[in-house]
């Protein structure tokens, strides 16, 4: 009889070991992850507020605002080609969601990390990869009905570029306030970046805690 409970309380202790190590090795892949896409999101959050001023900076140069030409050529190219596909490493998750998200012990971070990859980041790659993406299709043929594309050859690959001719007539036309409006997207996705962002650090930092907690 002793014999068998020394036995099982072996094999309890291999099968809590394991469970450790899968955890902490899991933990280790998602903050890997975590700090790859935190640096992503702050590189391209300055870039996305670069676009949303060029908008706000068309939109009071059509209400009669005046500034050199040539800042009037940079708005008006960043917005004419400016563009994002966005994705997150959610190899990591995935691999964690197929075995049980129970295997993360602590609940506060499977929580965390839950609300993250189930909910936030998908919600952003959405409005992205989606709504952003459809906007920047009706962008495109605002700035080719009013100022003629141009193709050139450069390395063997055509490629069109904007001729930004007659700017003071585009700026009155309709096409113009259509063009402005394609940026309704942008202060949602701004916020939800800056939110996700928040929340990654705050995931990352508690996924250390539980890291050293499973190292002891």
């Amino acid at each position: 009889m002793i014999g068998i409970l020394i036995a099982l309380q072996i094999n309890n202790w291999n099968e809590d070991k394991k469970s450790r190590s899968y955890e902490l090795s899991m933990l280790v892949e998602l903050n890997k992850a975590m700090t790859e896409d935190i640096e992503k999101l702050n590189s391209i959050i300055p870039y996305f507020k670069k676009v949303k001023n060029s908008y706000v900076e068309l939109t009071r140069v059509k209400n009669g605002k005046e500034i050199p030409q040539d800042s009037l050529y940079k708005v008006l190219g960043l917005v004419g080609r400016y563009g994002y596909v966005l994705t997150f490493n959610k190899g990591p998750y995935e691999s964690l969601k197929s075995n049980g998200l129970d295997k993360i012990s602590d609940i506060e971070t499977r929580n965390r990390i839950s609300a993250l990859y189930g909910d936030e980041i998908p919600n952003a790659e959405l409005w992205v990869n989606e709504v952003l993406r459809a906007e920047l299709y009706n962008r495109s043929e605002y700035m080719d009905s009013m100022f003629s594309p141009k193709y050139i050859v450069d390395d063997n690959k055509i490629e069109s570029k904007l001729i930004l001719s007659n700017i003071p007539e585009a700026l009155k036309t309709k096409t113009m306030e259509k063009l402005i409006s394609t940026s309704w997207p942008l202060n949602g996705i701004l916020r939800q970046f800056t939110r996700m962002r928040d929340d990654m650090v705050k995931t990352k930092d508690r996924i250390k805690q539980d890291i050293n907690n499973l190292d002891d």
